[in-house]
């Protein structure tokens, strides 16, 4: 009986994780209805700055979308896998963008020159 209860717990924590994952796509794809989305963050909400460390601010970035959205920790700790940051016009710091890929898709991440940090997801094919 103990074995049973412990497998019953064990499945119901890997398909909640996996439904977690799922509701998170489906609010970063319109209901699975575009392949792309555009969101945004308010830089105040983040502690880091987009100039100094572009790939931390990037993670922290997206790891305050997610939970702007509700996708739930075990999500969020998987914010970024790989990521890459550049600056379009070499020595300019403005026009740095970051790229993040996650086990839901990739995202693209700049800053505007105010107070927005400009997110766009796109799912992998």
């Amino acid at each position: 009986m103990k074995k049973l209860i412990s497998i019953l717990i064990f499945t119901s924590i890997i398909f909640s994780t996996n439904a977690s994952a799922a509701d998170c796509f489906q609010t970063l794809s319109s209901d699975y209805s575009q392949d792309s989305g555009a969101f945004k963050v308010a830089d105040y909400e983040l502690n880091g700055e987009f100039e100094v460390t572009p790939e931390s601010y990037s993670v922290e970035a997206l790891d305050k979308l997610f939970s702007n959205i509700g996708c739930v920790a075990s999500v969020r700790e998987k914010a970024a896998v790989k990521i890459s940051c550049k600056e379009i016009m070499p020595g300019n710091p403005a026009s740095s963008v970051c790229y993040l890929e996650n086990e839901l898709g990739y995202f693209f991440i700049s800053k505007d020159m105010l107070d927005t940090v400009n997110i766009v997801f796109n799912r992998w094919d």
